[in-house]
């Protein structure tokens, strides 16, 4: 309904501080094209995108390819999707943005910004494998129903050990949990070792600390910001 995945769009101040930062992490930087008038740059591990932009929005937003946007944001109003912005025309790159009710930004652009490049099975990063995007909700079940209304699969809402779900589209998934646990929005890895992650990000002065509550189906996790205020959660994988 909202078309295909295309990026995380983030904020970032400085776009090369935050590339060489993810560079360290393992990440690949991918071609990108003039779409954009700010300084723009793509990285990925092959399963997690993250575009960085040098301008402010609502940050991180889940970003979506829907071909004939234009034409088609009528019908998603009638549905009852109620948009934050609507750039539209004939002289100009066509985008639109929501918000869900938890505050998640979900924008939505006529066309691809970067070129894919090709990933295999061993092309991940440091952190290890990507798991999904953890987005805070008041009310996970009104979340549920929400993205679950705009075309994601869910795999339905758990209670243990707090309430969550996960909703799944084509080459991304989104965690919803329980914001008295988690408090801000932040990509999530797993890997066999977080100790040994935790020592890479020592070893180039990255700060992390620990979780007190760590993620649904995770013993031990850490997390960290990097120079585009993005948080990233780590934890041994099951």
């Amino acid at each position: 309904m909202i078309g295909r995945f295309l990026e995380f769009s983030v904020h970032a101040r400085d776009v090369l501080a935050a590339v060489r930062h993810y560079e360290r992490l393992g990440f690949r930087q991918l071609s990108v094209g003039e779409t954009w008038s700010h300084p723009y740059a793509v990285v990925s591990d092959g399963r997690a995108v993250i575009g960085l932009h040098a301008y402010e929005f609502d940050s991180p937003a889940v970003t979506f390819v829907l071909q004939s946007l234009r034409t088609k944001l009528p019908r998603l109003a009638d549905q009852g999707i109620e948009f934050a912005f609507a750039k539209t025309g004939d002289d100009q790159f066509n985008e639109a943005g929501f918000v869900t009710p938890a505050g998640q930004m979900i924008t939505l652009l006529e066309a691809r910004t970067y070129s894919p490049a090709p990933f295999d099975t061993l092309d991940v990063s440091h952190l290890g494998r990507f798991v999904e995007l953890m987005v805070p909700c008041a009310d996970v079940t009104r979340e549920l129903r929400y993205w679950e209304a705009i075309g994601l699969r869910s795999s339905g809402l758990r209670e243990s050990p707090y309430e969550h779900a996960h909703l799944a589209a084509e080459d991304v998934t989104i965690g919803l949990h329980d914001a008295s646990v988690l408090p801000r929005r932040a990509l999530r890895f797993a890997c066999a070792e977080p100790g040994r992650i935790a020592m890479l990000l020592d070893d180039v002065d990255i700060p992390w600390k620990t979780l007190s509550t760590p993620p649904a189906g995770a013993e031990m996790a850490f997390s960290f910001t990097g120079p585009d205020s993005l948080s990233i959660v780590v934890h041994e994988a099951a």
